[in-house]
């Protein structure tokens, strides 16, 4: 999805790991793991994803409709999952 909305190389790749780095200031890690999955989506999936993903709200209209007009298309899911606990 990345690459559909973004020409611009800083948005189309990222980077968790600043977001990794607060939770451990703020929390003791018990568990990080990575979950990748391919999905299918239809038509009506990929708007229910571009309505809830922030790349969607930051994307460029045109980019958005280009990304939206197709019956189908695998996506990739990679997620971090971080545990935690409050010290305390």
């Amino acid at each position: 999805m990345r690459s559909a909305l973004f020409a611009d190389e800083e948005k189309r790749t990222y980077q968790n790991d600043r977001t990794v780095a607060l939770f451990r200031q703020q929390f003791r890690l018990l568990e990080h793991s990575g979950v990748r999955n391919a999905v299918l989506l239809n038509r009506s999936e990929l708007g229910d994803l571009a309505r809830m993903t922030p790349l969607a709200w930051s994307a460029g209209r045109d980019r958005l409709e280009q990304f939206l007009d197709r019956d189908s298309l695998e996506i990739t899911v990679d997620l971090e999952v971080l545990i935690g606990r409050t010290e305390g």
